[in-house]
Order: structure tokens, then sequence, then C-alpha cells
């Protein structure tokens, strides 16, 4: 074990605590059930059993990926991908799911129960 000569109120008779390896650049310290601690890549740590993938930039969330995965995502930047043309609305379809409806006609009103796939369509006014 690597001793970093770290004085704290532990079990430990030296007061000292004791690395089971040596650090990297951007490790965590992890304790391990003997006491001692383990450096983590902050990459690899999973929290309440959720994988954690992925580097944080500034601003940046954890979504979810499945219940017990999740990565790193900048919230704004994932919606802004699904527009491809002004005016689209995100009409949700589903449990987690999406999808786009177009811009309608000047003239043309929101609906609800519309005969497509998303329950809401263009109708005229």
């Amino acid at each position: 074990m690597s001793d970093f000569g770290f004085s704290g109120n532990d079990d430990n008779a030296s007061g000292q605590l004791f690395a089971t390896n040596s650090p990297a650049a951007g490790d965590v310290p992890v304790a391990n059930a003997d006491g001692s601690f383990t450096w983590t890549a902050q990459s690899d740590l999973t929290p309440g059993g959720v994988t954690i993938s992925g580097t944080p930039a500034a601003g940046d969330l954890l979504a979810a990926t499945s219940s017990t995965a999740a990565t790193w995502a900048t919230p704004l930047a994932a919606v802004e991908k699904a527009f491809t043309a002004k005016g689209d609305i995100i009409i949700g379809t589903g449990a987690g799911t999406g999808a786009i409806l177009s811009l309608g006609s000047s003239t043309d009103v929101l609906t609800v129960g519309g005969v497509g796939s998303t329950g809401v369509e263009w109708a005229a006014s």
C-alpha cells in the first residue's frame, strides 16, 4: 500500500490513511471496507450501482441511458439536434419517445386527436 501520510481520525494506529494504489491525474479517492482507499478514475465510479461514462464539461448534466448506466450530456445541444427546420415542434409519442411535427400553414391550428402517430396535427382554422 502507498502511505500518503494524511493525518486524520481513522482506526490506523499511525493516524495515517493508506491507499492501495497510486493516483493518476483526475483520480478521486474511494473508501474500501478495510479502512484503506483506492484512487479511482472518475469515469469508473458506480454510485448506487450506476456506471457513469464520459467526461463532463461545464453545464453538463447526467442523463440516464438505462437503469444501471448514465452519461454526461449537454441538454440543450441534444434537443437542438432534433430540430431540422424553423417551426419544428417536439411531440411526446410515448414513454421516453418523441417525434417532430413540422410547421403547418399560416392559418392552421394545432389540434389533438389527429390521425398521425403523434396524436396531434395541424388543421385548417
